[in-house]
């Protein structure tokens, strides 16, 4: 009996040697072995790397400071555990990785089991590779131009149902302005749209406030990575509160993803007079004839919903507040859209007068160089590299920061002037969708949505900031005001 105690005594010690040695020398030597030394670099801590630092400040600002510091655009820094990482904001970097070399260059397996452990199977926009190119192809036939612009009704009447709402507010105010939660309802309103342009279901969650829908959707997208804690290893698998909750919310996703399952196969829809993403993702068959199982139809679905209901209303919020931040650049919209759209009692969108709107699509394009939806996104080499003279390891985890690329690469880059986008500009020092086989396969539908939904707003309303309202930049899977933007509005 002794034996075996001392034996297990042995065993536990010598495992506790065998970690910490290993510790020791991933800390302590691996780094001074490592080729990526020659890159520029960051002092770190053991343990948490630079990600303390990172975590504590407002969203994007250590990358454009620590780059500045450096001198360089292509830098090292440690993650979470003393994961040696780069960190690039070269418009030549970009290129080379997401273009030139794409195929040496996938998404994260961290990423993609973090973001499937919500939806349940890998969304596209986690995929890489052969897997990523069979599901667009799949998908390619819901975002073709002609369909998109047979959506801009529903965008615009959902812009009327905003509109609507924010009247509403106006007639209960005793005073001729209101504060309106501008970041809560172009949630509402996203959420809807990609609803019913995606899968003709008809959520109407700007008339039914009180809908679970918005806020399940809501934590789900803040419950990727919005702590410290979350960095550590195995974090989803602690029974905290927050992970019941989003344990709890994404049954109520899975549920309602089969709603509209069963519902497109009540209506036998036909796909040559219904086109949508939901048809394409369950008509389509790839070169072998086979389609997408159930799950994979299940994590396409809920996938297309996070990204279309959360990067677009957080794009929209940016652009309002640029707006109220700026009147006189509101001013010179809203002149625009009132020659563009005459007619005070009658407000019809269609793509020949959209693509008229030639200064907002600047406010749009300047407001996303500023805050792009996704600031960050990393890329894992698959074999060596040479990248700007340095040896890039296979397995090497690059940063890609659009945040350092727009704000680095431009004069007076932390300057809001849409005139700037009046002129033709370096297109790689501009990736708000990013580029090459990888690159948003939504870009222009969201694109559609924000010029038909802020056209329809700034006509309207004029927008202010609401005095004494302050805010910092916060990360989950986009960036976005925190608290919640509020921004006083009045009728014009």
């Amino acid at each position: 009996m002794e034996k075996n105690i001392s034996l297990v005594t042995d065993l536990v010690v010598y495992g506790i040697i065998l970690v910490f040695s290993w510790y020791m020398y991933k800390m302590l030597i691996k780094p001074f072995l490592s080729p990526l030394r020659a890159v520029p670099g960051l002092t770190y801590y053991p343990i948490v790397g630079n990600m303390l630092e990172a975590r504590r400040a407002e969203a994007m600002t250590n990358a454009l400071r620590w780059m500045t510091q450096l001198k360089s655009k292509l830098i090292r820094f440690y993650w979470f555990g003393g994961q040696e990482r780069l960190l690039t904001g070269d418009p030549d970097v970009f290129q080379h990785i997401l273009v030139t070399n794409s195929k040496n260059y996938h998404r994260l397996d961290a990423q993609n089991n973090e973001i499937t452990g919500l939806t349940g199977s890998p969304a596209l926009f986690v995929l890489s590779g052969e897997h990523h190119h069979m599901i667009r192809k799949i998908c390619n036939p819901g975002f073709v131009l002609s369909l998109l612009h047979t959506m801009i009704p529903v965008f615009q009447e959902r812009g009327n149902a905003l509109f609507q709402l924010y009247n509403q507010a106006l007639s209960e105010s005793s005073t001729d302005t209101a504060d309106i939660d501008i970041q809560a309802t172009l949630s509402r309103l996203t959420l809807d749209v990609i609803c019913k342009c995606g899968f003709q279901y008809d959520l109407q969650s700007l008339e039914n406030p009180k809908s679970t829908g918005v806020m399940r959707f809501r934590h789900l997208v803040d419950s990727v990575r919005t702590t410290f804690v979350d960095l550590l290893p195995f974090s989803r698998l602690l029974p905290t509160k927050k992970n019941k909750k989003t344990a709890t919310d994404r049954e109520f996703i899975i549920e309602f993803t089969s709603k509209i399952i069963k519902e497109y196969e009540m209506q036998e829809l036909n796909a040559s007079k219904h086109r949508d993403l939901l048809t394409s993702l369950m008509s389509a068959r790839d070169s072998e004839g086979s389609g997408l199982s159930d799950k994979e139809l299940f994590g396409q679905i809920i996938g297309f919903i996070f990204a279309g209901f959360d990067t677009t209303a957080t794009a929209m919020t940016w652009i309002l507040l640029q707006l109220a931040q700026y009147p006189e650049i509101q001013d010179k919209v809203r002149a625009e859209v009132n020659q563009v759209f005459p007619d005070t009692s009658i407000y019809e969108c269609d793509p020949e007068k959209l693509d008229k709107l030639k200064y907002l699509n600047c406010v749009i394009k300047e407001t996303m160089r500023l805050f792009p939806p996704v600031p960050c996104f990393f890329r894992k080499s698959l074999h060596d590299d040479v990248i700007n003279g340095y040896k890039i390891p296979a397995g090497t985890v690059i940063g890609l920061h659009v945040g350092a690329l727009h704000r680095l690469n431009v004069e007076d880059g932390e300057t809001f002037r849409p005139e700037r986008f009046l002129s033709p500009s370096d297109s790689k020092a501009f990736m708000p969708f990013g580029k090459g086989p990888y690159m948003c396969i939504g870009n222009k539908f969201a694109q559609l949505e924000i010029k038909t939904v802020i056209s329809r707003l700034i006509k309207e309303f004029k927008f202010e900031m609401k005095p004494g309202f302050t805010f910092r930049r916060v990360m989950s899977i986009t960036i976005r005001p925190h608290p919640s933007l509020v921004l006083r509005i009045s009728k014009i």
